[in-house]
């Protein structure tokens, strides 16, 4: 499994204590996070295919066709809302479990949010704060996938492509830097309501593949965010320099025992592959990425009370 983070101005780590959780099984939904319509191929059942043969939580997923391949010529997309409720002041958790099964690059699965700013859909990734969101959030994912089904599209979107036998897992943490908007009126259930789409795309080709299956859609709330920045917060206690460098990294670290000491440097290039996986034991430790070549890399810092990131330029 490879981990990859992609981050779209990260302002500060999300410690998590949980205040609600939702999750879709496909066999019912829930109060606050359910599937709203699904459109052309999308379907909701068992499915019956050769790798999209059960669904991680039986009997129901949801699939593009529970029986044929996914046809030509396709933009279809199943939706879904989120409403988080009028106590949640700190950020929330989408994840999924996902198999996918496409011809690579030519047919794709996106994620997509409603930014009612711009009356329009868009790209979850694509932006470093959506406005349709509650004002101020800023998104930090965490993505476990294997090798190469989730990656950054010449379109511009993240996409979901290619072909595994295996469920993977999608999270995506997402901190907010102010306290959420008012709820909305008419509202009946309370709460801020955030509007998603699962959309898949497919050229003009048929392929005879499965496409996209999606299950156990699960949204948790957690109350723990910080509203702003302060001296105290992980982000601040952690530097590295010079940036850019021409090989050597510091990681500077201004109270070790602070965050338990149990502390662990990743460092991944642009495309998310992880190439550097190492403890930090003191608060100068130097990472080198002189045999790298010249680029934009992303250093990961993880401890115990969460993890911050940081982006980094090599110039040798």
């Amino acid at each position: 499994m490879k981990k990859i983070v992609v981050f779209l101005f990260m302002v500060f780590i999300c410690r998590i204590p949980y205040a609600q959780t939702e999750i879709i099984t496909f066999e019912s939904n829930t109060p606050n996070l359910y599937i709203d319509s699904v459109t052309g191929v999308w379907q909701i059942g068992t499915p019956s295919k050769t790798i999209f043969n059960s669904a991680h939580s039986l009997p129901f997923a949801l699939i593009t066709d529970t029986l044929n391949p996914y046809g030509n010529n396709l933009d279809d997309a199943a939706y879904f809302t989120i409403i988080p409720g009028s106590a949640m002041m700190g950020g929330f958790i989408l994840s999924f479990k996902y198999k996918i099964d496409t011809y690579l690059n030519d047919d794709y699965g996106v994620l997509e949010v409603f930014d009612e700013d711009v009356m329009q859909w868009t790209d979850i990734h694509y932006q470093s704060s959506l406005s349709g969101m509650p004002s101020g959030y800023h998104f930090q994912f965490t993505l476990t996938h294997d090798n190469n089904n989730i990656f950054y599209h010449p379109n511009g979107n993240m996409v979901f492509s290619g072909t595994n036998n295996a469920w993977q897992n999608y999270s995506a943490i997402i901190c907010p830097i102010l306290l959420l908007p008012p709820l909305e009126d008419g509202d009946a259930r309370g709460g801020t309501q955030w509007h998603f789409r699962f959309r898949f795309v497919s050229d003009v080709y048929n392929t005879n593949k499965e496409g996209w299956m999606i299950d156990d859609i699960s949204f948790q709330s957690y109350s723990l965010c910080p509203s702003s920045i302060n001296e105290n917060s992980l982000e601040n206690l952690i530097s590295v320099y010079p940036n850019p460098s021409t090989g050597i990294f510091t990681i500077q670290i201004e109270d070790v025992q602070s965050i338990k000491n149990n502390i662990q440097c990743k460092v991944f290039d642009i495309s998310g592959k992880e190439l550097i996986n190492t403890p930090i034991q003191s608060r100068g430790a130097e990472v080198n990425l002189s045999h790298l070549q010249n680029g934009v890399y992303f250093l990961q810092i993880e401890t115990l009370l969460g993890l911050t990131n940081k982006k980094i330029i090599l110039a040798k």
